[in-house]
């Protein structure tokens, strides 16, 4: 019992020390199935047949989605309903 009451003087403690700061604004591109091909890559692989890849990368593009939006969506708000409490 007693360590319990430390432990929630210590939480609160911690917790009200912390300071929140607001994210650094910073501008964003709109998302587009290419704009991937933007970002630095550090662990790619080099692929030496690019024709190869090419007709693979346009062959998955016509596949369906691996998470639909729906799926997206329910989680999202499971997400939401999570951080405000409930």
């Amino acid at each position: 019992m007693k360590l319990s009451s430390t432990i929630l003087v210590l939480t609160a403690a911690a917790t009200s020390a912390m300071v929140l700061q607001q994210p650094a604004k910073t501008k964003v591109a709109p998302w587009t199935p290419a704009s991937w091909r933007t970002k630095e890559s550090t662990q790619i692989p080099v692929y030496p047949d690019q024709e190869a890849l090419k007709a693979t990368e346009e062959r998955i593009s016509r596949c369906a989605p691996l998470v639909f939006a729906g799926e997206v969506r329910t989680l999202q708000e499971q997400l939401s309903q999570a951080c405000t409490g409930n």
